[in-house]
């Protein structure tokens, strides 16, 4: 399990908290998907446990971890089911995935978050500072 307690991060510009007291569990090893609102602190949580951002608490992590971030020049031209198929055919050993697979190998909310932009490119995706 990877493990995060007690976990804070101050803004260097204002001081103002971002996240305080916050603890959870992901399964590891395994894929675990991070999905919320634009603006909701997805990549200032990625960027902390992969140790891109420095913060305050306890966090007990794998050594190697992939860390897919929509900025990335190279993923404007692969679609969401092209990401997907990369790390789940990694863990369950299959090349191509069907809609119809992934729901039985993710949970509910990150079906209904992946299914709907499946054939989507990834470069298409909004980021947090878009409406």
């Amino acid at each position: 399990m990877m493990r995060v307690e007690h976990l804070a991060y101050y803004f260097s510009r204002n001081g103002q908290p971002f996240f305080k007291d916050v603890s959870f569990q992901l399964k590891s090893p395994g894929v675990n998907f991070l999905i919320g609102q634009n603006g909701a602190g997805k990549t200032t949580l990625a960027d902390i446990i992969t140790g891109l951002r420095p913060a305050q608490g306890e966090l007990d992590l794998p050594k190697a971890a992939i860390y897919l971030n929509q900025q990335l020049p190279l993923l404007s031209s692969i679609r969401v089911r092209d990401v997907a198929q990369l790390v789940l055919g990694i863990e369950h050993g299959r090349l191509r995935l069907t809609t119809e697979q992934l729901q039985q190998l993710i949970d509910t909310q990150a079906y209904q978050f992946l299914a709907p932009l499946w054939d989507q490119h990834y470069g298409q995706l909004s980021g947090a500072n878009a409406n």
